[in-house]
């Protein structure tokens, strides 16, 4: 009889210990998918902030280039206005390469694709971007951006 007291209890402790193992480990997750989930805010920010510098910067440019040397008509025979709207072109050039860029380093499988990629956009062009898409969307990607949410291709 003592025995299977015993037994019992030993059997109960057995389970207060696997309960206690269990909650054990699922707080340890969700401690660390919170700490995960921080990081990411934070990363996030850092990236909103930086797309906003290079947002203000960019609209600060081709407007005040767009008040002083106005688009239309067209200066053929000025150098100034060439010369002015050929530096805001390359700057907007850059600006959405650095946009589009990010897309590509964040969806690319390793960074160093990513980089990869993101130099040829930078030293040859559009024809690299456009490349890029053809290669992304023949190998199975879409153009479609996913939420957070989703899982993305590797």
């Amino acid at each position: 009889m003592d025995t299977t007291t015993t037994t019992t209890t030993t059997g109960s402790t057995s389970e207060e210990e696997g309960t206690t193992t269990t909650t054990a480990m699922l707080s340890n997750n969700n401690t660390s998918r919170q700490q995960q989930q921080q990081q990411q805010k934070k990363k996030n920010r850092t990236i909103i902030i930086i797309y906003s510098i290079l947002f203000v910067f960019l609209f600060y440019k081709i407007s005040t280039t767009l008040y002083k040397f106005p688009l239309f008509p067209i200066q053929y025979n000025s150098i100034e206005w060439n010369s002015v709207w050929l530096v805001t072109t390359v700057f907007d050039y850059y600006g959405a390469c650095l946009c589009f860029g990010g897309v590509v380093l964040s969806s690319e499988s390793s960074w160093m694709k990513g980089i990869a990629w993101n130099l040829g956009f930078a030293l040859l062009g559009s024809p690299i971007c456009c490349l890029w898409v053809i290669l992304w969307i023949h190998n199975g990607g879409t153009l479609q951006l996913l939420d957070s949410n989703n899982t993305r291709r590797r």
